[in-house]
This record gives structure tokens, C-alpha cells and sequence, in this order.
């Protein structure tokens, strides 16, 4: 027992240590290795006791077999989803991901092609893309989200370059990538300060806010109905089930009676 919690005790620790500290490649497949065996050792572990019953028996061949298949089974599809998530904290990993977010800044629609319109044409491409009500609040708001995103791929793109040499491919991959975050950075900031300076954006981000409030309010309503039905629900429930109990507490009462008027008829 202490040895599968140590086993657990490891695989954690191996987790903890992917999201503190930069590994490699190698680090990555040790790792996820050494996960698979652990959890292939527990599930082992486990299912022996299963099918011996916690016994101190001696196993057969047969339980054996099935503790071994199982036990590689298991190892081997654990190790393999252990490596997908180290892989994440590798330099390469990391690039990746910030690549994944810089790919999908990059053919949003409020971003691809902006920077060949002139000035003018900028809002008119927003109201089309964006459409409805407040356009122009929505695509603030948006806006306001991508630069998170970007926050997120600055920040891997750091750690990537921090795991490999100066020089090296993906270092340079990194620099490429960060270029092209701060293209888009500039589009969204030249876009927000165009937006922001219409003549329609007060007005709308005042009623997009009030629309907000509105939709906020209807959802605690319907979360306070739901919550008062369930509770009504509850409360329904709880009374049958003790109204149930009464009836069987009175037929048990109605039996022993019963039982007791048998009982007296017969001795007479």
C-alpha cells in the first residue's frame, strides 16, 4: 500500500514540477515514462487484489496474465497521455502553443486584412463583421479579449526561448513569432483608438453596458427560479419519502396487531 502511494506521490510530483520549471525533450519522455510505469504498477496492484479478494492466496497463472495485460494496458495509454501533457512544457511545446494563439489572432476577421484599409474604411469594416446593435462596444470588448490572448503567447514564448540556447531554431522561431504578435498588438491598438474616438461608440457602449446589466439580471433571476425549484422539489420529495415511512410504520403497527390477535385465538 505505501508503495502505490508513493508511485501516486511521484506522478504528482512529476506534474508539479512540468508546471514550475522549464524541461526538455527528454525530460518530457522520462517523465512520461516514468508515469506510465507508476500508474501501470497501481492499476497492477489493483486488479490483482480484485481478483484475488484481498486474499493471501496464491495467484494462478490466469490472474497473472490478467494482472500483467492490464497493468501494460493501462501504463502504456497513461504514459502516452503523460507525454502529450509534459510536451506542453517543453520549448517546443510552449511554442507551439503561443504559435496556436498567434495563428488564430491572425485569421480572425476583426484582425486579417485590417491594416490594408485606410482609416476611413476601418469602421465600416467592423459594423459588417461584427453586425447587431453596438458593433462598435462588441468590438472593443473583443478586442479587449485578444490582448489577453496575446498576454498568454508573450509569456510562452518567453519561457520557450529561456529553455534553449541563444541561436537556436527554436529560438529564432521564437523571435519570428513574437514579431508577428506585436503586428497584431499594433492593429488592436490603432483599432480600439479608432473606435473609441466615433462618434457612435459612446452611445452604443452605453446601451451594450445597460444590455449587459439587463442579461446579467435575467440570469440571476432564472438561477434563483431553478434554485427555488429544486428546493420546492426537495421539499416535495422529503414529503412523500415520510409519508411513505408513516405508511409503513402503520402497516408494521396493523401486522403486529394482527400477529397478536392470531396469536391470542390460538392459545384460546
Amino acid at each position: 500500500m505505501q508503495t502505490k502511494v508513493r508511485s501516486l506521490f511521484l506522478i504528482l510530483n512529476l506534474i508539479g514540477f512540468s508546471l514550475l520549471s522549464p524541461i526538455n525533450e527528454d525530460e518530457a519522455k522520462l517523465a512520461a515514462g516514468a508515469t506510465g510505469v507508476a500508474a501501470g504498477f497501481v492499476v497492477g496492484g489493483i486488479t490483482y487484489n480484485a481478483l484475488t479478494d484481498g486474499m493471501q492466496q496464491q495467484s494462478n497463472t490466469a490472474d497473472g496474465f490478467i494482472t500483467g495485460s492490464v497493468a501494460v494496458g493501462v501504463g502504456a495509454l497513461l504514459g502516452w497521455l503523460a507525454y502529450k501533457f509534459f510536451k506542453r512544457f517543453t520549448p517546443r511545446g510552449r511554442y507551439e502553443r503561443a504559435k496556436s494563439i498567434i495563428d488564430e489572432l491572425s485569421s480572425d476577421s476583426l484582425i486579417y486584412g485590417i491594416y490594408e484599409l485606410p482609416d476611413h474604411k476601418l469602421i465600416e469594416r467592423v459594423n459588417s463583421v461584427v453586425g447587431g446593435a453596438w458593433p462598435l462596444a462588441v468590438a472593443v470588448e473583443r478586442y479587449d479579449s485578444y490582448k489577453l490572448k496575446l498576454g498568454a503567447a508573450f509569456g510562452l514564448i518567453e519561457a520557450s526561448r529561456k529553455g534553449v540556447k541563444v541561436d537556436s531554431k527554436i529560438y529564432n522561431d521564437c523571435n519570428d513569432l513574437e514579431n508577428k504578435a506585436h503586428v497584431i498588438f499594433s492593429i488592436i491598438e490603432k483599432m480600439e483608438n479608432i473606435i473609441r474616438n466615433s462618434n457612435d461608440y459612446r452611445l452604443q457602449n452605453q446601451g451594450y453596458q445597460k444590455h449587459k446589466i439587463e442579461v446579467a439580471k435575467m440570469e440571476q433571476e432564472r438561477r434563483e427560479k431553478e434554485k427555488d425549484r429544486r428546493q420546492k422539489q426537495s421539499m416535495h420529495w422529503d414529503k412523500m419519502n415520510n409519508k411513505n415511512k408513516d405508511r409503513k410504520l402503520k402497516e408494521s403497527f396493523l401486522n403486529k396487531q394482527n400477529n397478536r390477535n392470531v396469536n391470542v385465538n390460538v392459545n384460546i
